[in-house]
């Protein structure tokens, strides 16, 4: 008798797996597996990583030896860091700089700021270091590309070299759609 339990509910798994993996129900829902954002000349920018917040939606990349991850919204992609570009020159020049909120991330700080949608990401071989601001890149947000260079009175920061790894808009156009 535990034997023939045992096969009918092996056959009905058996049966209601491979009956799910078929395709859409009666009404047109499927299973896909992944979701996939492309940009406005259909160009694919990346598969959507899997995350807490159905809003946000984060695509992960590679620019040579650096992995890293941005959020895509409609009209921007934005880095994780959460923190503008600065510099201990005038005229956002000289070595650009990511003040460090925290250490204990693994994925590696990031933010897109100009020139263009530059990505910049903190140097994983730098140390954090007290440096001296006197003018800043605001960074790109959900609303806004970011802005020009701003003149700041001058600050100290705790903060690590950023390393300008590539200009998103030399890759993709906005607006960004999920398919």
């Amino acid at each position: 008798m535990a034997i023939k339990f045992f096969c009918l509910s092996l056959l009905l798994s058996l049966f209601c797996s491979v009956s799910l993996a078929q395709g859409p129900d009666a009404k047109g829902l499927a299973p896909i597996q992944a979701l996939t954002v492309f940009d406005a000349t259909g160009k694919r920018v990346g598969t959507l990583e899997t995350n807490g917040f159905a809003s946000v939606a984060v695509v992960s990349f590679r620019v040579n030896r650096f992995p890293f991850a941005l959020v895509v919204y409609r009209d921007q992609m934005v880095g994780n860091a959460g923190v503008d570009v600065f510099f201990e020159a005038a005229n956002c020049t000289g070595t650009p700089f990511l003040p460090v909120l925290s250490t204990l991330t693994v994925l590696p700080l990031t933010t897109v700021a100009r020139p263009g949608s530059t990505v910049y990401l903190a140097d994983p071989d730098a140390s954090p270091q007290a440096m001296n601001a006197i003018s800043r890149l605001p960074r790109a947000t959900a609303t806004s590309p970011g802005g020009p260079c701003v003149a700041i009175a001058p600050s100290t920061y705790n903060a690590v070299r950023a390393i300008p790894l590539t200009d998103l808009e030399m890759h993709f156009t906005a607006p960004f759609r999920v398919r």
